[in-house]
């Protein structure tokens, strides 16, 4: 379990960030640009463009699966 060793404030764990980020974004406090949404088979492709081999288009590389 992932739990955090910040000193400004209480310990939390990995599940209490996701669930503040989760927030964040339901009430549009966080936004993302997506730049490409990809399906898990083409992880590969998501992979070159990381490594800068393939064009990447500005914002985030989603998989879904």
């Amino acid at each position: 379990m992932f739990v955090s060793t910040s000193q400004d404030g209480p310990h939390r764990t990995l599940t209490e960030y996701l669930t503040k980020i989760a927030e964040l974004i339901d009430n549009g406090d966080l936004k993302t640009r997506v730049g490409v949404i990809l399906p898990l088979e083409e992880a590969y492709v998501a992979h070159l463009m990381l490594e800068g081999v393939r064009i990447a288009p500005g914002g985030k590389i989603v998989l879904s699966v």
